[in-house]
């Protein structure tokens, strides 16, 4: 024979994956949809609330930690009363900060909730275009009793740093642990906290902060519907989402989700939003607001959409804050002022070395605090995944949720076009032929080595997902063990190349994507995802031509992206070779996917896996333990045991 075994070469742009070229980022301008009915917002509103509970972890239910808040340091400042607040929110979590109460208290008061943004200062913060010590202190005097807390990372919350390392967030992005889910959870401890406090009026909650503790404030609000007036400030836009850690999650975005769909899900709420001509809020008196109404206007409410707008920049300054000042006194107290609330310049901000908690910033967390806090927040999680007091059915039903939602494949993708190519082989017992396949208007690319045995006795094709390139199955055109024993007993079958595998790896150089930004999962589908992807889609092929679903072989490489595919499409049995597959594979860059470990990697996929028609082939120990004892354990190695395996269990 003349050629060799080779697929299509890449030789243009046309052969690109376009699932490569979808890059999106918090720049990356969002078109508003206005729902045309309260069903269709309160659709959308469970859609988002769902999501974002599921980046939080909130969707197996937060047990916050029963350690009595430590409220000490009672001080004094002109006419308030100011109290240094520290709770564990979860093990390894901690919430610190500033609690300003009134000199003097008759009855229940509103209460306001403030987290700070990324003023330099953090909730210490005052100067000309924000003042946050200033804005609580104010408050204070006007009645209010008022919550400040910091920011993971700021202040006395140094526990953890504010932005991971590069090296720390992808492990931690494999268990969900974030700092925007981090901050969610410190959030929702600081409502229950002010809310448990005898003085607090529980129906008259507000939340304001500016910039990321504008973000802070409508997650929270989505969150908790005890925040009844909510007042983000300088933030809200739909062409620019937070480029912070703590206002990006890993797959928080991938569904286009953008700050003013979050907004919107609020109503019918109060919401008060301050915007400017010099930041990303240039445009809400002339495309958020107007839509934003529009959304309110289906319960009648329009009206509880107010916003004003400042020749300004990005600011939380004292013009701002007085005119949030007349806004809270208005719908929480009653008091419509016959003339803006006018700060007392008189009185200076409370001094930083009085809200400290030590009078001083403390240092930042060493490697040792850091690494201890993420230990316990993993612990929290892992003990979730396999939570012994839940029914085993019960359990896999919730992991292969999470499942779904950690890989949001197209699992029946009916719409399968096949093209050929003009690589055809013909070998020895068995004809080849290089072919694409993809899901139509999808874009995607599927290089695929069709293998037709010379007689065909087996109703059921196999799969495999190649480790490399289809070649590396043939030695001289000689085709290797396992794909003359497939053949030789009437079984054909297709072998595909997974995306940035292969062929399929030179398209990686003309992505679009920036796959060493660390934001850039929050808003963009994984390799990993794409390549369960593939498998499903050569699967529904398969499946359409034959009838049946075909039979999942998957080599070592490929176990975790096979486990996966198996898992979700229901119906495809397989054999795994398990033999040097471990969770060490998910730090690899073909293989990661945040989220995973939460349902407890590779031990979890297996157990989700787990039925007559699947086959481990040699394991390690700590996969097959409690839950792994019936599996179907094949203690040879692959491939060359294959041929035996399949004779004696009369496969064909």
């Amino acid at each position: 024979m003349e050629k060799s075994i080779s697929m299509t070469p890449f030789t243009t742009h046309s052969y690109i994956d376009r699932r490569l070229l979808k890059a999106a980022s918090f720049y990356t301008a969002r078109k508003i949809h206005v729902p045309q009915s309260i069903e269709e917002h309160l659709a959308r509103k469970k859609e988002i609330l769902d999501e974002v509970k599921f980046i939080c972890g909130l969707d197996d239910g937060l047990s916050f930690s029963t350690k009595t808040p430590c409220v000490r340091n009672k001080k004094h400042y002109h006419g308030i009363t100011i109290r240094d607040v520290e709770i564990e929110t979860l093990p390894g979590l901690h919430l610190t900060g500033n609690l300003y109460m009134p000199g003097s208290i008759r009855g229940k008061l509103p209460a306001v909730l403030c987290p700070h943004g990324h003023w330099k200062n953090g909730r210490t913060h005052h100067d000309a275009s924000g003042g946050v010590s200033m804005r609580c202190f104010q408050l204070a005097r006007m009645g209010f009793i008022v919550f400040s807390y910091d920011m993971v990372g700021y202040n006395d919350n140094n526990f953890l740093p504010h932005a991971f390392s590069p090296e720390l967030k992808k492990k931690c992005d494999l268990y969900g642990i974030s700092i925007f889910s981090l901050q969610c959870a410190n959030s929702l401890r600081a409502v229950n906290f002010i809310l448990d406090l005898e003085e607090v009026d529980g129906e008259s909650l507000a939340c304001t902060g500016a910039s990321g503790g504008g973000t802070q404030t409508w997650f929270l609000a989505l969150l908790d519907e005890r925040i009844k007036y909510i007042v983000p400030v300088c933030m809200l836009s739909s062409h620019f989402q937070g480029g912070c850690q703590c206002e990006e999650a890993a797959l928080l975005r991938r569904k286009s989700l953008s700050n003013f769909d979050v907004v919107a899900s609020l109503a019918p709420r109060h919401i008060f939003l301050p915007a400017v001509t010099g930041d990303w809020t240039n445009m809400n008196p002339f495309y958020e607001i107007p839509r934003l109404k529009e959304i309110y206007a289906l319960y009648h409410a329009e009206e509880n959409v107010e916003s004003i707008y400042f020749e300004d920049g990005h600011n939380y300054n004292k013009r701002t804050r007085e005119s949030v000042y007349a806004y809270l006194l208005k719908h929480m107290k009653n008091i419509v002022p016959s003339e803006p609330v006018e700060e007392d310049s008189a009185i200076p901000p409370p001094p930083a070395e009085l809200l400290l908690h030590t009078g001083k910033v403390p240092p930042p967390p060493s490697p040792e605090k850091i690494a201890s806090s993420i230990e316990l927040l993993k612990k929290n999680i892992e003990e979730k995944v396999f939570d012994k007091n839940i029914p085993i059915t019960e359990l896999k039903k919730r992991n292969f949720d999470k499942l779904r939602k950690i890989i949001p494949c197209d699992a029946d993708c009916k719409d399968i076009a096949e093209e050929l190519t003009s690589y055809t082989f013909d070998l020895p017992g068995m004809k080849l032929s290089c072919r694409h396949l993809c899901r139509r208007d999808e874009g995607d690319w599927v290089m695929a080595l069709f293998v037709i045995p010379e007689k065909i006795t087996s109703s059921r094709s196999f799969l495999i997902p190649a480790p490399g390139k289809v070649e590396d199955f043939f030695d001289n055109n000689t085709p290797c063990k396992l794909l003359k024993t497939l053949t030789e007993n009437g079984m054909g079958g297709v072998i595909i190349e997974l995306t940035a595998t292969g062929s399929r790896e030179k398209m990686l150089s003309f992505a679009a994507r920036n796959f060493d930004d660390p934001l850039d999962l929050a808003f963009n589908d994984t390799i990993y995802s794409m390549r369960v992807q593939d498998i499903l889609t050569a699967k529904r092929r398969l499946e359409e031509r034959d009838k049946i679903a075909p039979l999942l072989i998957a080599p070592s490489p490929t176990v975790p992206e096979a486990l996966a595919a198996s898992v979700l499409a229901g119906n495809m049995p397989g054999i795994f070779d398990m033999k040097n597959t471990d969770d060490s594979l998910w730090n690899e860059f073909c293989h990661y996917q945040p989220h995973i470990m939460r349902i407890g990697g590779i031990k979890g996929l297996m157990m989700l896996a787990d039925s007559r028609e699947n086959i481990f082939v040699s394991p390690q120990e700590k996969y097959t333990e409690n839950f792994m004892e019936k599996a179907h354990i094949v203690k040879e190695g692959f491939p060359e045991t294959l041929e035996a395996y399949f004779r004696q269990n009369h496969i064909f």
